[in-house]
């Protein structure tokens, strides 16, 4: 639990923010030489084999082509809101009450703390059960999730030119 306005997420003497942002910086690295990105494309893990690394970012059980069955997972709505003003004084805040609806809120002016605005915009997220269609952000962890953990960390251990990334980007509001 934090009782502070401070923003960082770590209490490290040194962090930051990429000057021109993460969408700048991540398009620099996607531009290199080395590094092939294939986009609309089903992945299918034995073409993973033609590469040095893949950095897949989709469910963790689709990686495995559900070999080990299904995981459940939750799903995340957001809703987007304008104030005149400030509305809470931090970049991100949670909500752990089980009487409110949302999970976080986040002011995003508070992400450039060098820029002023006078009114702000913010984004309430709600956290739901994953229905077909939805995109999976996070595996809800139950005994046999975790069982399942136990035996794809093994098949991972086969396949370590793999990074799999378990934060998946938004790809819009989908409800």
């Amino acid at each position: 639990m934090r009782f502070t306005y401070d923003d960082n997420y770590f209490f490290h003497k040194y962090q930051g923010m990429p000057e021109n942002g993460y969408t700048e910086m991540v398009q620099s690295i996607l531009r290199h030489e080395n590094i092939t990105v294939h986009l609309g494309c089903r992945f299918e893990r034995e073409l993973a084999r033609a590469y040095t690394h893949v950095f897949y970012s989709g469910a963790l059980d689709g990686y495995f082509g559900h070999d080990l069955g299904r995981l459940g997972y939750r799903t995340l709505d957001f809703e987007t809101f304008s104030v005149n003003g400030d509305f809470q004084g931090c970049a991100v805040m949670n909500y752990a009450d089980l009487d409110v609806p949302y999970t976080r809120i986040t002011e995003h002016k508070y992400f450039a703390p060098w820029e002023r605005h006078e009114d702000s915009v913010c984004t309430r997220e709600f956290s739901r059960f994953a229905e077909s269609g939805d995109i999976p952000y996070y595996v809800r962890m139950t005994a046999r999730s975790s069982i399942w953990s136990i035996n794809q960390m093994f098949l991972c251990s086969r396949s370590i030119q793999t990074i799999i990334c378990l934060i998946t980007a938004s790809r819009g509001n989908r409800r």
